[in-house]
């Protein structure tokens, strides 16, 4: 099965876009800062947690 149709197989939205769409996608994009940005704290799980 070819990634493509895999992708549209796929139970959320989204398509296959292959290297040449996605490098001219990001062309130019800065990044948020020098060494980035730190990931959020994870949330609180409450009553649910994981088995």
């Amino acid at each position: 099965m070819t990634l493509t149709r895999a992708a549209a197989r796929a139970p959320f939205p989204t398509r296959w876009r292959p290297s040449a769409e996605v490098a001219a996608a990001e062309r130019g994009v800065r990044p948020f800062g020098e060494v980035g940005e730190p990931s959020p704290p994870p949330p609180d799980s409450g009553p649910l947690r994981l088995r």
